[in-house]
């Protein structure tokens, strides 16, 4: 990213002074509306209490089974995957429900196996250096603190966020 030359202070201090009394008007519309609905909120709670507390009750066997079956059927298709990747049973339906196997994968490429199928030669480019990423946590446990410290670069990313501050 190229410098470029740091925009005028003051009229970026005139936009924040904008959104400052934006921000504020929002404070107030959003604080009002909470002091308003909080009887509600009140009333409605104390008259829910009991229909909430009753289907609670009944819900929570229900549930319970629900639960056990969804991990006796989760198990017994996930069981059922043979040592390929394919999915014998990837689906089961009645007329309501649905049980699928969702498969996902990323390619990787074991590091060992990468190393052994590049020629000598290629090992000493640019390119090939490229093609490798570092996992941080491995590497803390891999290596001492003083080369971590020597070799771990932090590549910063910027942002801007905007609020109010505490008052």
């Amino acid at each position: 990213m190229k410098d470029q030359p740091a925009p005028e202070t003051a009229a970026l201090t005139e936009k924040l002074k904008t959104w400052q009394g934006l921000a504020l008007r929002q404070q107030k519309i959003e604080k009002d509306r909470t002091v308003q609905l909080e009887t509600l909120l009140d009333t409605y709670e104390r008259k829910a209490q009991p229909i909430n507390e009753d289907a609670d009750r009944k819900l929570e066997p229900i549930l319970e089974q629900m639960q056990t079956l969804e991990k006796e059927i989760e198990t017994a298709m996930l069981a059922a995957i043979k040592a390929d990747g394919s999915v014998p049973i990837a689906q089961l339906e009645t007329t309501k429900a649905i049980a699928q196997v969702h498969t996902s994968g990323k390619r990787e490429i074991d590091a060992a196996a990468f190393f052994r199928a590049t020629s000598p030669r290629l090992r000493i480019t640019a390119g090939f250096y490229e093609c490798l990423t570092v996992q941080i946590g491995k590497a803390e446990k891999f290596l001492e603190a003083r080369t971590m410290a020597r070799l771990a670069i932090k590549k910063l990313t910027h942002t801007v966020a905007l609020k109010l501050k505490e008052t």
